[in-house]
């Protein structure tokens, strides 16, 4: 006999009486990961139904040398208050109970895909050339545009620890960078992983579209976390009837971004800050 009698004998098919090899592993296209949240503030407090912060505005006058006698400068501010709601973050699914008890790796893969959610972006300042940065670099590059931005930062008096945010091809880009000769130009101010420039620290995703940077003092946009994920399972309409089961997980929370923090973050598309830094070819 030959293995045409074991049957059924079906070209690529399945058949129990062969040796098989089954990977149980569900393959699934990789997702980028969530990077915003350790990067930024976060602040768990349970309960949270609005957020109030303070901004001190419209701050005038400060203290000079005096003449003996001289009058004393006076110096004022306003104290703006202001709110954020807290939002609502969930998502919800289904299963069958068939496919719960007979395919439970399934059950168990969406289970994990459903803690991935996102954060950022639309509080940060558009780029503005520092004075002295207009039209200075010849042949400007990445790491000029960093260490631009970076500028125009630490000029808004922001001490805080830098850090930038590229797409991931800018880790084959920057360590790509060569000479007319061909040698690759490696700064002394940039790490050999291209993960430090200068002071900013650098972090590479795929949530960023290649042409964009997010540069900054992240420390100041705030993340309030209400209630941590919580995961609830049970029926609604007809699943009863139908032998199905929801499933829902939430969280509350809320972001803010004082105002007197404006200038903190720059978010922008690096050719146009390019062409505001570059010198401009004859």
């Amino acid at each position: 006999m030959t293995t045409a009698n074991v049957l059924p004998n079906v070209a690529g098919g399945f058949n129990s009486l062969f040796g098989n090899y089954i990977d149980a592993e569900i393959g699934q296209i990789p997702k980028p990961d969530n990077i915003i949240l350790p990067l930024i503030t976060v602040v768990t407090q349970p309960g949270t139904e609005s957020i109030w912060y303070v901004d001190r505005t419209n701050e005038q006058g400060d203290a000079s040398f005096l003449a003996e006698g001289g009058l004393k400068p006076l110096a004022s501010a306003n104290y703006q208050q202001s709110k954020k709601d807290v939002k609502e973050v969930a998502v919800r699914w289904k299963f069958s109970k068939r496919l719960m008890n007979h395919a439970p790796s399934v059950v168990a893969d969406e289970n994990a895909d459903a803690t991935q959610f996102d954060g950022l972006q639309k509080v940060a300042a558009a780029f503005i050339v520092p004075s002295t940065l207009s039209e200075y670099y010849t042949f400007a590059n990445i790491y000029d545009v960093v260490m631009a931005v970076a500028t125009q930062v630490r000029l808004a008096n922001f001490k805080g620890q830098l850090t930038a945010i590229l797409n991931t091809t800018w880790m084959a880009k920057m360590n790509g960078i060569k000479t007319t000769y061909g040698e690759y130009v490696m700064p002394d101010f940039v790490s050999p992983d291209g993960k430090q420039i200068g002071e900013v620290k650098i972090v590479f995703s795929n949530k960023i579209a290649e042409g964009d940077i997010v540069l900054g003092d992240l420390k100041k946009f705030k993340f309030v976390i209400s209630e941590n994920m919580v995961y609830d399972e049970g029926y609604e309409n007809d699943d009863f009837s139908k032998n199905l089961v929801s499933r829902k997980l939430e969280g509350f929370g809320g972001t803010y971004f004082k105002t007197a923090d404006a200038g903190a973050i720059v978010y922008d598309q690096i050719a146009n800050i390019l062409t505001d830094i570059e010198v401009p070819a004859e």
